[in-house]
């Protein structure tokens, strides 16, 4: 039996609750992506549920196993071009790549944001870190919408739920 697109392929995979339902392979492309999906047909060739696994990148810049978590926040959340304007009202163009790094922020090179997937309480805010771990960081309280965001001063405690916005620090509009 053929596969139900061209540029799909039936597997050997076997169903073990329904076996005569079958498997295909495709390679597809959405959103400028290209995305391996495993399909799941019936015996009608009717579609019941598929899988989409994507390429991170050929090799990740450290060993941390978050790396994929934080590479779709990153791509889904605030990669891209911005224009910064500061609580002096200067404004800049900034950039936020998918692998954690800003370009022309003053006084930073990388990003992390936070998410819910840490052990203990979901915080109440997500916090954007700039240079994590290093001498320079910098936590902010992240209030995005569709074509911007804000970053806060805060003040409080991350891990005791009591961090709190004070004012806006940086607001960033998408270009």
């Amino acid at each position: 039996m053929k596969a139900q697109k061209l540029n799909h392929l039936k597997t050997n995979l076997q169903d073990f609750e329904v076996p005569s339902n079958y498997f295909e392979l495709g390679l597809d492309h959405i959103d400028k992506e290209t995305v391996l999906t495993l399909l799941h047909y019936n015996k009608s060739n009717k579609l019941l549920d598929s899988i989409q696994f994507t390429k991170i990148l050929d090799k990740q810049k450290d060993s941390e196993p978050t790396f994929g978590l934080q590479y779709f926040v990153n791509q889904k959340i605030i990669s891209g071009n911005y224009v910064i304007t500061d609580d002096k009202k200067v404004s800049t163009k900034v950039t936020f790549n998918f692998e954690g790094t800003v370009a022309v922020l003053p006084n930073a090179k990388t990003f992390y944001i936070s998410t819910d997937f840490i052990a203990g309480p979901t915080p109440k805010y997500h916090q954007l870190i700039l240079d994590l771990s290093q001498k320079t960081q910098q936590s902010f309280i992240l209030k995005s919408q569709r074509n911007y965001f804000d970053l806060f001063t805060n003040k409080g405690d991350a891990d005791e739920e009591t961090i709190e916005p004070v004012k806006i620090k940086y607001h960033f509009v998408k270009q």
